[in-house]
C-alpha cells in the first residue's frame, strides 16, 4: 500500500478512506506512524550519523579522561641525542644501578662470610673446652656437632645460648659440658661407657652394638638408627665409631 499517490484508483477502495488529499496527491493519514519511504530512508541515515557522532564522541571523552590520569601519556620520550646532559644523567644512572648491584653482592658474601666465620669460631671453642673437660678425642667432633644445636656466636664474638636451646641465659660451653659428665648422660665422651679399652670406647652408652663400628657395621640398622632415634643421633653414633652416616665402613680399632 502507497504512502501516497496522485491518482486515488491505485488504492483499493476498501483503503481509500485512509487517504487525505493534499494538493495534487493523497497522503496516507488514517494510519498511526506511516512514513514516506524516502522519509524513512532519511531518518535511518540520521539514526546512523548520530550514532557514529555519538562514538566519536565516546572516544574522544575516554581518551581525554586518560590524559587527565596520565598527563604525559602521550608525550614523546625526550631524545637523548639532542639533550647531551640528559643522555650524561641516563649514563650515570645505568652505572649507579651497577654499583648498587656489586654493592648488595658484596654485602652477600660478606654476611656469609661472617656466619661462618661465627661458625667456626664456635666449633674452636667447643673443641677447647671439651679437650680441657677430658673429653676423648674421637668424641671431640661429636661435641662440636651436638654443641651447634645449644650455642651460638654473637657478631661480637661471644658464645651464648641459642634460643630455644632450653639452657638458662648466661650458660657457657664449659659449664654445659662439665654438667654432662656430672649426670653422666654421654658418658661415651670420656670413653667409658663398655668398661674402657680402645675398642669399647666404638660402642653406645648402653654398651650396645654400634651398627656403625668395624666390628658391628650393618647397613639395615644405621637406617633403623636414622628412622626411630633421628640424623643427629646416627651422626652422632657414626662419630663415636669413627664413621659418617652414608660413608664407607671404619678401620678396625687397634
Amino acid at each position: 500500500m502507497k504512502f501516497k499517490t496522485k491518482d486515488l484508483n491505485e488504492i483499493p477502495e476498501a483503503y481509500r478512506p485512509l487517504y487525505t488529499k493534499t494538493g495534487d496527491e493523497w497522503i496516507l493519514t488514517g494510519v498511526e506512524g506511516a512514513v514516506a519511504a524516502e522519509d524513512l530512508a532519511s531518518e535511518q541515515a540520521k539514526s546512523v550519523q548520530y550514532a557514529g557522532e555519538r562514538d566519536i564522541a565516546r572516544t574522544e571523552l575516554s581518551e581525554f579522561k586518560n590524559k587527565q590520569t596520565d598527563p604525559n601519556k602521550d608525550k614523546p620520550a625526550p631524545k637523548t641525542d639532542d639533550n647531551p646532559i640528559l643522555a650524561e644523567l641516563q649514563k650515570l644512572g645505568q652505572r649507579m644501578d651497577t654499583f648498587e648491584n656489586r654493592v648488595q653482592k658484596a654485602e652477600e658474601k660478606d654476611a656469609a662470610a661472617q656466619a661462618k666465620e661465627r661458625r667456626d669460631t664456635l666449633t674452636r671453642n667447643l673443641q677447647s673446652v671439651a679437650k680441657d673437660a677430658g673429653v676423648a678425642d674421637s668424641a671431640i667432633p661429636d661435641v662440636a656437632i651436638i654443641g651447634h644445636s645449644y650455642f651460638e656466636t654473637k657478631e661480637d664474638g661471644t658464645v651464648v645460648p641459642a634460643e630455644g636451646s632450653g639452657l638458662a641465659a648466661g650458660t657457657t660451653p664449659k659449664v654445659w659440658i662439665e654438667k654432662i659428665k656430672e649426670d653422666k648422660s654421654r658418658q661415651h665422651w670420656w670413653g667409658t661407657s663398655a668398661g674402657g679399652g680402645s675398642k669399647g670406647s666404638r660402642e653406645t652408652p648402653t654398651n650396645e652394638k654400634n651398627p656403625f663400628s668395624h666390628e658391628h657395621w650393618n647397613l639395615t640398622d644405621q637406617a633403623g638408627i636414622i628412622k626411630t632415634k633421628g640424623m643427629e643421633e646416627a651422626t652422632r653414633m657414626a662419630q663415636l665409631a669413627g664413621a659418617t652416616v652414608g660413608g664407607e665402613r671404619p678401620a678396625k680399632a687397634a
